[in-house]
């Protein structure tokens, strides 16, 4: 049973993508991909989160700690 359910379940869609984060001010290259990564990493620690302010504002976050 519990196989079944598993085997069922569809990982969510990441609903960032690189636009975004050259959108919020980062020049487009490798640290694109670098900061979406560690925001997908939250997000899915964050089981998924869809609420769409919180992944603004963690984008916000992972971008003005980066050095760039």
């Amino acid at each position: 049973m519990m196989l079944a359910v598993a085997d069922a379940w569809e990982r969510p869609r990441f609903p960032l993508s690189g636009r975004e984060v050259m959108l919020a001010g980062v020049p487009q290259g490798p640290l694109v991909g670098r900061i979406l990564e560690e925001v997908e990493d939250w997000w899915i620690d964050a089981d998924f989160i869809e609420d769409e302010f919180s992944l603004a504002e963690r984008l916000k976050a992972v971008v003005q700690a980066t050095a760039y």
